[in-house]
């Protein structure tokens, strides 16, 4: 795969787990596929897995707002 840092061919695709927030608020995600490249050092996220992220996080912020109602 190629690096959209360096340029290079050597990057892979990690598999990491993400935590946002913190108390009763953390939400942490599991399994989150990350590019890394071994040549310029860089790690990255693609715009779709952002996008992915970001839904994730919405739904939960939802989520605690309706229990908060409760």
């Amino acid at each position: 795969m190629l690096c959209d840092i360096c340029g290079q061919g050597n990057a892979r695709i990690r598999h990491i787990s993400r935590s946002y927030g913190k108390g009763e608020t953390l939400l942490v995600i599991k399994n989150v596929p990350v590019i890394s490249c071994p040549d310029c050092g860089e790690s990255y996220l693609t715009a779709e897995t952002l996008h992915q992220i970001d839904r994730i996080k919405r739904g939960q912020l939802r989520c605690a707002e309706g229990n908060a109602r409760l």
